[in-house]
């Protein structure tokens, strides 16, 4: 009877502890990062209007989501689009690369649209999402020979879900598989 009694508590006990670091890992964090939320179409998007602190650095994302100033429709922009290289992982808002961009060519407007951890096809739906929002004069890709390969080829990154391309018959084809 005592070994019942143990067995049910090391069970109810594990148990418990299991559903903890569920709750805590996938519930009570950050989904992502701590700039991103769930998104159906790209796995995962940043978060609009958002201001976050990450490694003592602060962020800031306009009402579209980019790591930018708002945007000024009367401008034309150049957009920056990428993955954490682009959005400046570890860098403060007055630090990450289109800020500096910004500064240089003050006739137009750089946006950066770079999400940390994407791959070159989500970078892609994200900017078929919004180039029709936006005025682009230059369209500058930023490819991370580190990652973006491995990010591409595969339907997950980091544990989360994500979209995967094929070309078929040389044709760009979404696949769920």
């Amino acid at each position: 009877r005592i070994k019942e009694i143990l067995l049910l508590f090391f069970s109810t006990a594990l148990s418990l502890y299991l559903s903890w670091i569920f709750l805590t890992i996938y519930l009570f964090s950050d989904w992502h990062g701590p700039s991103t939320r769930f998104d159906s179409e790209l796995g995962w998007a940043t978060i609009a209007s958002h201001t976050g602190v990450k490694k003592d650095h602060q962020f800031t994302t306009n009402a579209l989501g980019f790591r930018s100033e708002e945007v000024d429709f009367s401008k034309d922009q150049i957009l920056l689009i990428g993955d954490s290289v682009t959005w400046g992982s570890n860098v403060g808002n007055n630090e990450d690369v289109a800020y500096f961009l910004d500064k240089k060519f003050s006739n137009y407007q750089v946006q950066n649209l770079g999400v940390s951890g994407y791959g070159i096809d989500q970078e892609y739906l994200l900017l078929k999402r919004n180039i029709g929002k936006l005025n682009p004069r230059l369209i500058v890709v930023i490819i991370c020979s580190n990652n973006d390969k491995i990010n591409t080829i595969k339907d997950e990154a980091y544990g989360k879900s994500k979209p995967l391309f094929i070309v078929d018959d040389k044709i760009l084809a979404s696949f769920s598989g």
